[in-house]
């Protein structure tokens, strides 16, 4: 992960390496500011908590934790799935 804007308030902008983000995006809501470079916007709102923010951080912790799956591990679940 890499941050891309300064955090001036309640936005986080950052890139993700390839798969993070649609991982993630299975357990929270957010959108890509820039899918080409495969930057994220993550928002906080009036009602986000603390524990929202430690969900995702550890959610985001553990992805990028993640060894990387080889091409032929992802056909193999893509396969498996229909």
């Amino acid at each position: 992960m890499k941050p891309t804007q300064p955090t001036e308030s309640n936005g986080v902008f950052a890139t993700l390496p390839e798969g993070v983000a649609d991982r993630l995006r299975e357990r929270f809501r957010f959108y890509d500011w820039h899918s080409a470079e495969r930057e994220v916007r993550w928002m906080c709102s009036f009602d986000t908590t603390e524990e929202d923010v430690d969900a995702l951080v550890t959610a985001l912790r553990e992805e990028l934790e993640r060894k990387p799956r080889g091409l032929m591990c992802r056909l193999r679940e893509e396969l498996g799935r229909h």
